[in-house]
């Protein structure tokens, strides 16, 4: 597999989970519209990059998740709080990389996911017991105030993940279950089970939001979760760590992108890290703009051409850790549903 795309978007993830804590819909809720409540940027990604209406979006990923035996719940809490899915923030060791969806820990503590590359005690050897710290990301792209540190990071050529411990001034900031859009936000109730030719759609903090469906599952076990899955909804730098869903579904966070000679075969190497390359003037400029977000509508823009390649040539894959497989291997650990 080539570099991780960009050199940011990361490595994938992998194994099974079951289904975890589905919100159900009591009785009494009055049945929404096809699509109400979704944010216009959503909607239109959605139309853009799998050529559906919302309504059959719907139907088609709801469907598949009740193939796999989940149960589809349609709750939401109602939040205000500014942290949430795929918004970006950055390490002590200067990478920049994307929530994917807030959580508790086994112990009560407020946490949150992303990628185990966007550690850059990963890239030890052995791996540092330091804790690396996380920082708000300021629209320079400066380091902001700290928001936690890594509780728990994995990059083995396999999975690629990362729990944040939120730091204690920071929690009331990551108690929702939101991912975050240009326009809004959506609400996630529960966590999927990737199948192969599912939906997804997936928000980071650079390209924003791109749709696309799993190509491959990788279920080394088939009594547990899928480790981690392709996909075809475009990543580039500083979305690695980002949410991946269907539907209001938690699938994945953002990992590996780029080459691959066999799409169905996964690799087992660790990912390139994520340090930035400097960059010679006016370049550098344009870089800053561009990871600080300038360059979003330009990349949603080309997305359905990004999307005809992909699916035109099946080698371009991109990679995501299965959040099912992560809450499997972490008993007690729960990502916010409301």
């Amino acid at each position: 597999m080539a570099n991780c795309v960009g050199r940011r978007v990361g490595c994938a993830g992998f194994a099974l989970v079951a289904v975890v804590g589905v919100l159900a819909a009591g009785p009494g809720h009055a049945v929404a519209e096809p699509g109400a409540g979704m944010p216009p940027g959503l909607v239109a990604a959605i139309e853009r990059d799998l050529g559906v209406d919302v309504g059959e979006y719907s139907r088609w990923s709801e469907s598949t998740q009740r193939v796999a035996g989940v149960e589809v719940g349609d709750d939401a809490a109602d939040s205000a709080v500014p942290v949430d899915g795929g918004d970006r923030f950055v390490t002590d060791a200067g990478y920049a990389c994307s929530w994917a969806f807030n959580a508790v820990d086994a112990e009560g503590n407020s946490a949150a996911l992303t990628a185990g590359h966007c550690d850059a005690a990963t890239e030890d050897h052995p791996p540092s017991t330091a804790e690396g710290r996380t920082f708000e990301a300021t629209p320079a792209m400066k380091t902001g105030a700290q928001v936690g540190v890594f509780e728990k990071s994995v990059m083995d050529g396999v999975r690629d993940y990362a729990i944040v411990r939120i730091a204690d001034g920071k929690r009331d900031s990551f108690r929702n279950n939101m991912v975050r859009t240009p326009d809004g936000a959506i609400p996630i109730t529960g966590v999927g089970i990737p199948a192969v030719g599912e939906p997804v759609c997936k928000y980071g903090s650079t390209t924003g939001f791109t749709c696309g469906i799993i190509l491959a599952v990788d279920q080394p076990d088939p009594h547990r979760p899928p480790i981690r899955f392709t996909h075809t909804a475009l990543s580039l730098p500083g979305d690695s760590g980002g949410a991946l869903f269907s539907g209001t579904l938690a699938m994945g966070i953002v990992s590996r992108g780029g080459y691959t000679d066999d799409p169905y075969q996964f690799p087992t190497d660790k990912p390139d890290p994520v340090h930035t390359a400097p960059l010679p003037p006016p370049l550098d400029q344009i870089g800053k703009r561009f990871l600080a977000g300038d360059g979003r509508p330009a990349f949603e823009r080309l997305a359905p051409l990004v999307d005809a390649i992909m699916r035109a040539y099946p080698q371009l894959t991109m990679i995501a850790q299965s959040v099912a497989d992560v809450l499997a291997e972490n008993p007690g650990f729960q990502i916010r549903f409301g």
